[in-house]
């Protein structure tokens, strides 16, 4: 699979913050090491876009790519303001 070559920690953080999941539960929800995501949280590793899909999933997450191969992290509300031509703002 394709590396990734940016994805977007703080959106990643702030999910698994919303959803009160530690990295030793997110580990057991997507069998990934504790290790490989303590540096993914940590914007220290270029993971596998199947990685990225794993870890979405357990913080339900929907997940795409810009033009520049950013990776989007967007909830499921935003999503669908999104489809519904409706702009939301970032929560800080």
């Amino acid at each position: 699979m394709k590396d990734l070559t940016k994805l977007n920690v703080a959106a990643l953080n702030k999910a698994r913050k919303a959803k009160k999941v530690n990295l030793a539960q997110l580990a057991e929800l997507t069998h990934i090491t504790r290790g490989t995501l303590s540096k993914l949280f940590n914007g220290k590793s270029q993971p596998r876009m199947e990685t990225v899909v794993k870890v979405g999933k357990a913080l339900d997450l929907q997940i795409g790519l810009c033009a520049d191969e950013e990776v989007l992290m967007l909830t499921a509300r935003e999503v669908a303001m999104l489809r519904a031509g409706r702009e939301f703002e970032e929560e800080s």
